[in-house]
């Protein structure tokens, strides 16, 4: 069984649109086990940055200070955002 989403990281996604929290939370379930505090420090820096309508490259550049496997599954959830 995966590790849960820390608190704070889900605590986080209530700025977001419902939509883009939910995604964000099915495609870092599987991951869970892997973040760090590191890695929700990153994750902290992107959801301010969804929530702030930061540029696309921005947030590209926080995915692509994850690990591997972190950004291959944020990547997706976060793409109709960046594509927007």
């Amino acid at each position: 069984m995966a590790d849960e989403i820390p608190a704070q990281l889900l605590e986080a996604f209530k700025v977001l649109d419902p939509d883009v929290a939910q995604r964000l939370t099915d495609a870092l379930s599987p991951v869970a086990g892997e973040l760090g505090p590191r890695e929700e420090a990153v994750l902290q820096r992107l959801v301010t940055g969804l929530a702030e309508g930061a540029p696309a490259a921005e947030l590209n550049a926080f995915v692509r200070l994850l690990p591997v496997t972190v950004s291959r599954a944020v990547q997706p959830a976060i793409e109709p955002v960046t594509t927007a």
